[in-house]
C-alpha cells in the first residue's frame, strides 16, 4: 500500500527541480559555447600552421560567430530533447511494455497502478527491460508522460514488498520531476559522446592510407582530427560530470520520500542490498543516471571522498543502506541474512502450478474400439474426447463418461475458456495447449512436450528459478552439452518448420555457448517467436541456473 506525500514536500521538491533545470540549460549553453570555440580556434590554428597561411585570422569575429551558432544550437537542442516523446526514449533504452498475462509482469503492473493512485500522476506506464540483470528506473518526457521500468531479473528476484519499495523510490523521482531533469540531461549530453565517437572513427579511417603521398597529404587533417577528438572527449567528460552531480544529489531524497510512501524502509534496504550484489544488466552507459543503481559496477561508487563524489553518478550503496536501516531500526547483519535467505527462495507471484501432462493415462472408446492409453491433455488436443466419450483409466476396469471423471471435467471447463489454442504444433500437427510456465503464458504440445514462446518470454524464464532440478538431471544436461560438437547441421536432425503464429520460416541457432541448445526462432522480426523442442527449455534453465549457483552471489 502506498501513501501520498505531503503537499509542501512535493512543492519544495518541484521548485528545486525547476531551479536545477534552469541551471542545466545555462550550463549546457556555456559548455556548447566554450567547447565549440575551443574546437574552432584549434582547428583554425592547426590548418593555418599546416598550410603556412600568412593572412591573419580575425579570432574575435571567429569567436563571436562560433558563440552565436553554439548558443543557437544549444537552444534548439534543448527544445528538441524536451519535446522528445516517451516512446522514443523508451525505444533508445530498449524496453518492452509489461505483459499483463505474465504473473510477474502483472504483479509489477499492479504495484505501478498503486503508485499511480498515491502520486496522482495519471498514465504511468509499466515497462520491462529484457535483461537478467537487476535494476529499475523511471523516465519522463518534456510533456509529462512517464514510465517506471524494471529488468526481468529484478522482477524474478525481489519479493512483492521489496518491489513495492523500489517502485516507491522511482515514483518519488516522478513526483519531484527530477526524472524529467535527469532524462533531459542524459539525452542532451550524449551529443558530445557521439561527436567524440564520430571523430574517433574518422581518426581510425585516416590511418588506413597506404602510400607515402596519401599519408603526407592526410597528415594535417589527421592531426586536426586527433586534437578535436581530445577536445570533444573533454567536453563529454565535463557534461558527464554535470549529469552525475544531478543524479547523485537526488538519490538520497528519492530514498527518503520512497520510504515515506511505502512505510517500509527495511524492504528498500533489502532490495538495494540485493541489487548491489548482483549483475545489473547490459544498459547503455549514457542512461545510467536514470537507474536506481549504476548499471556499470565501479569501485568509486562505493567510496567516499573528492574523486568518488566527482566521478560517481550514484551515492555509495553503503551510505544509502545505513540511512535506511536507521529509519527501520534494524541492524545490517540481520538485513543481509534476510536478503540472502530470500535469494535462495525466489519470488513466485503465481504460486507453483503442476506441469501439464502429469495426470494419469486413460483409454478412450473411439470408432467401436478402445484406443490409448493417452494423457487427458493428449485426448483433448486430438479431439478424441467430449463430455459424452466413454473412458477408462489405464490399468482399471471402471468405465465412465468423461464428464463423470474428476480428472477430466476441469479440462472441459478449460476448453470452454479457450485453453486449446489455434496454433498447431510444428512437429506433431495437433493443436497446442495454452498454459503457464513459471508465471509466463506459453503454448505447449501435449505430445512432444515442445514449447512455443512469444518474443521476450525466453528471457523472462531464464531469470526465474521456480522450477527445481535434481543433481542427476543437471549432471545429464552437462554431459549432453559437452557432447555437442561439430557443425550445426550435423547436431540437429529436426526438419525446418514454420512459425505457428505468423507462418514465417523459422531459423535454427545455438541459444548460447553455455547451453549449446539449438532452438528455432521466427525469421519475422515483428513476431520473434521461439520454438523449443521437448526438453530444450528445461536444459537451458538447468545449465544457466547451475552456472549462477556456482558463482558467489555478489559476482
Amino acid at each position: 500500500m502506498f501513501y501520498a506525500l505531503p503537499a509542501d514536500t512535493v512543492f519544495e521538491a518541484k521548485e528545486r527541480t525547476r531551479r536545477a533545470t534552469v541551471l542545466l540549460f545555462f550550463l549546457l549553453t556555456v559548455l556548447y559555447i566554450f567547447f565549440a570555440n575551443l574546437m574552432t580556434v584549434t582547428a583554425a590554428l592547426m590548418f593555418g600552421i599546416w598550410n603556412r597561411h600568412r593572412d591573419p585570422v580575425n579570432f574575435g569575429l571567429l569567436i563571436l560567430i562560433t558563440s552565436l551558432i553554439a548558443a543557437a544550437i544549444a537552444v534548439v537542442h534543448f527544445i528538441v530533447v524536451r519535446n522528445k516523446t516517451l516512446d522514443e526514449m523508451l525505444g533508445e533504452i530498449g524496453t518492452r511494455p509489461a505483459d499483463p498475462k505474465d504473473s510477474y509482469h502483472a504483479q509489477f503492473i499492479n504495484i505501478v497502478q498503486e503508485a499511480e493512485a498515491a502520486t496522482g500522476i495519471h498514465g504511468i506506464r509499466a515497462v520491462v527491460l529484457p535483461t537478467p540483470g537487476c535494476n529499475a528506473f523511471s523516465i519522463q518526457d518534456g510533456k509529462g508522460q512517464c514510465a517506471i521500468g524494471a529488468t526481468e531479473g529484478l522482477l524474478s528476484k525481489l519479493t512483492r514488498g521489496e518491489l513495492s519499495a523500489v517502485v516507491a523510490h522511482e515514483a518519488a523521482h516522478l513526483i519531484h520531476e527530477d526524472s524529467r531533469l535527469v532524462t533531459t540531461a542524459c539525452f542532451l549530453f550524449i551529443v558530445f559522446q557521439k561527436i567524440n565517437e564520430a571523430l574517433g572513427n574518422m581518426m581510425a579511417g585516416s590511418t588506413r592510407t597506404t602510400t607515402y603521398g596519401e599519408r603526407r597529404n592526410s597528415g594535417g587533417i589527421s592531426g586536426v582530427i586527433v586534437v578535436l577528438w581530445i577536445i570533444s572527449g573533454l567536453g563529454y567528460l565535463a557534461t558527464k560530470l554535470v549529469g552525475m552531480a544531478i543524479s547523485r544529489e537526488r538519490e538520497y531524497l528519492a530514498d527518503a520520500d520512497g520510504v515515506q510512501m511505502c512505510k517500509d524502509p527495511l524492504s528498500l534496504a533489502e532490495s538495494l542490498y540485493r541489487i548491489s550484489r548482483r549483475y545489473r544488466g547490459e544498459i547503455p552507459n549514457a542512461f545510467s543516471a536514470v537507474f536506481i543503481m549504476n548499471p556499470q559496477e565501479s569501485d568509486l561508487d562505493e567510496q567516499e571522498g573528492f574523486f568518488s563524489n566527482l566521478f560517481s553518478d550514484h551515492p555509495p550503496a553503503a551510505l544509502r543502506l545505513k540511512k535506511l536501516l536507521t529509519w527501520a531500526k534494524a541492524d545490517a547483519q540481520t538485513m543481509m541474512n534476510m536478503a540472502d535467505q530470500e535469494d535462495k527462495t525466489p519470488a513466485d507471484p503465481s504460486g507453483s502450478s503442476p506441469s501439464p501432462g502429469n495426470e494419469g493415462a486413460f483409454m478412450a472408446f473411439q470408432n467401436n474400439q478402445w484406443v490409448g492409453p493417452y494423457s487427458p491433455l493428449q485426448l483433448l488436443t486430438m479431439g478424441f474426447m467430449t463430455p459424452s466419450t466413454w473412458v477408462c483409466p489405464a490399468g482399471d476396469q471402471q468405465v465412465m463418461k468423461a464428464s463423470d471423471s474428476p480428472e477430466l471435467l476441469p479440462l472441459f471447463q478449460k476448453q470452454v475458456q479457450g485453453a486449446v489454442t489455434q496454433e498447431v504444433c510444428p512437429r506433431c500437427k495437433v493443436p497446442m495447449l495454452s498454459t503457464t510456465y513459471e508465471g509466463a503464458g506459453v503454448e505447449q504440445c501435449s505430445f512432444c512436450k515442445g514449447y512455443l514462446l512469444r518474443a521476450g518470454v525466453l528471457e523472462r524464464l531464464i531469470t526465474r528459478e521456480e522450477r527445481t532440478f535434481s543433481p542427476e538431471e543437471i549432471k545429464k544436461a552437462k554431459v549432453w552439452r559437452d557432447s555437442q560438437v561439430g557443425p550445426l547441421g550435423e547436431r540437429d536432425h529436426f526438419p525446418p518448420i514454420k512459425c505457428p503464429f505468423c507462418q514465417s520460416e523459422m531459423c535454427k541457432g545455438v541459444h548460447s555457448l553455455l547451453t549449446q541448445v539449438i532452438i528455432d526462432h521466427c525469421s519475422n522480426d515483428l513476431c520473434g517467436a521461439i520454438w523449443c523442442d521437448g526438453g530444450e527449455l528445461e536444459t537451458i534453465q538447468m545449465l544457466i541456473e547451475d552456472a549462477h549457483s556456482s558463482q558467489p552471489v555478489g559476482s
